[in-house]
């Protein structure tokens, strides 16, 4: 039944979002300012206030993941443009599973199914997974490490050694989101 859900939950979010794939163009401007803050820091060693203000500070996973994809683009001859777009709109596809499994865990089965199919057709979450960006990222981020928490919270029988790693995972998500996002917290 699980896999039923989440199966429908993936390819509501693919019909709804492949067809509109934003390919090499650029969603907004800001995301443009990441990748040049990436492109300065890989080719030319930059990595100053100067040029990118509070970038480096506000989204640092995210100018990195930028800088990777730079890296990428070089060795696979794509834009990079294309391959953080294309990665947000993989994050989009599955971003509404962890939502599922934490609304499965705290209200039911179809509670859980009602608000992953909201979150897949809310337009800002749509709209999100068509360019790369790292407020999307983030969200997922967070809705995973309250999923796990909610699954480790359930079921206390869990022993020592199961809690500290699962804890650890936890704190790890959410210290990604902030890395992806500085106001994921917000969110």
């Amino acid at each position: 039944r699980i896999a039923l859900a989440v199966m429908l939950l993936v390819a509501v979010a693919a019909i709804t979002r492949v067809p509109f794939f934003f390919g090499d163009a650029l969603g907004e401007a800001d995301a443009a300012r990441l990748l040049q803050d990436a492109l300065l820091w890989s080719k030319a060693g930059l990595r100053s206030e100067a040029f990118s203000g509070y970038r480096y500070y506000v989204s640092p996973a995210y100018v990195l993941l930028c800088r990777m994809a730079l890296f990428a683009a070089d060795h696979i001859h794509v834009s990079a443009v294309i391959i953080l777009n294309l990665i947000n709109l993989v994050v989009g596809i599955v971003a509404a599973v962890p939502l599922y499994l934490l609304g499965r865990r705290l209200l039911g089965e179809t509670e859980g199914l009602i608000a992953g199919l909201l979150f897949v057709l809310m337009p800002t979450a749509w709209y999100a997974s068509l360019y790369g960006f790292p407020s999307l990222l983030a969200v997922v981020c967070l809705l995973a490490a309250f999923a796990v928490f909610a699954a480790q919270a359930d079921d206390g029988s869990w022993p020592l050694g199961r809690q500290v790693r699962t804890l650890g995972l936890i704190e790890g998500l959410l210290l990604l989101a902030v890395a992806f996002k500085g106001d994921a917290y917000l969110a």
